[in-house]
């Protein structure tokens, strides 16, 4: 009969030693840490990563009714924002539309004036910024500024020009077509503060703020029609000048934002301007887009 060997108790004496020195290393390296998943973006309309600019397109109209006249904008815009980060966004908008101008006055006390003049093609400028303060879930609140103002040739058409004078109503529209310039100029800033309510793709927003809207209608005229008004006895320094209509009030706008697929935004939004003597109120579409 063979004996076993004496080495076998040995070596099974030495494999228990191994494994059990290497319990406690294993015991004592860390479990690996679990992947934790990436909070997700609290505001989905701005993902991460994308284009910082935005391009938008729309329609938009103002319409100033007073006691002294009133005036009539209906435009269509190009706009272009920068959004470097989520709080900041600067914006610029090129409005090309018509514009309309009546004006109500006197030139003494015996002489009233009336005017109707219009352009076609009439351009502003836009510059603005908005800085978000608040961003909590279904909340932003933000604070904004924005000034408007007319460039290039603002030459108006004449559509109707009548004078009252002793009871009476002269048309001096084609006289004052051929003898008279007239020229247009619009100003407009705002500021105020604006909030929006996440309420899913469809999301209420108000703003307040406010404003300072100014038209102004710039009339002069030529030799022979100083001439015809001076043989009324009337100075013409009362008519050939600046005609404004300039008012500062509070404005509020209420809108609807429709968020879109593919970064794509749908903004309504209204205007309302009590103004004394008279009012205002505006509308607009936007369509915006990100690259």
């Amino acid at each position: 009969m063979t004996r076993p060997s004496r080495d076998l108790p040995r070596f099974f004496a030495s494999f228990i030693a191994f494994f059990a020195a290497m319990a406690p290393a294993a015991a004592d390296k860390p479990p690996p840490e679990s992947k934790k998943p990436a909070d997700p973006d609290p505001d989905p309309e701005r993902p991460r990563g994308i284009h910082p600019l935005l391009l938008a397109t729309g329609v938009d109209s103002t319409v100033v009714r007073t006691n002294d006249g009133g005036f009539t904008r209906v435009n269509t815009l190009i706009g272009i924002s920068i959004i470097p980060t989520r709080w900041l966004e600067l914006k610029t908008d090129l409005r090309i539309g018509y514009a309309a101008f009546t004006y109500n006055g006197k030139a003494g006390d015996d002489v009233t004036l009336h005017g109707e003049m219009s352009r076609d093609g009439h351009m502003t400028l836009t510059t603005g910024a908005k800085i978000t303060l608040i961003e909590r879930k279904r909340v932003r609140w933000w604070i904004f500024g924005e000034y408007e103002t007319s460039f290039g040739s603002d030459a108006l058409s004449v559509d109707n020009i009548k004078i009252g004078l002793n009871g009476s109503d002269l048309d001096l529209t084609e006289y004052f077509r051929q003898h008279g310039r007239f020229s247009f100029t619009w100003r407009r800033f705002a500021a105020g503060t604006g909030i929006r309510i996440e309420t899913g793709r469809v999301s209420p927003t108000f703003s307040v703020g406010f404003e300072r809207l100014s038209a102004a209608v710039d009339v002069g005229f030529d030799d022979e029609a100083r001439a015809a008004i001076q043989a009324f006895g009337k100075d013409t320094s009362s008519i050939e000048r600046r005609h404004a209509l300039d008012h500062n009030t509070a404005s509020f706008y209420p809108g609807i934002d429709i968020r879109l697929p593919y970064r794509m935004r749908l903004e309504v939004q209204g205007m309302i301007v009590p103004i004394p003597e008279g009012w205002a109120f505006g509308a607009g579409i936007r369509y915006s887009f990100r690259p």
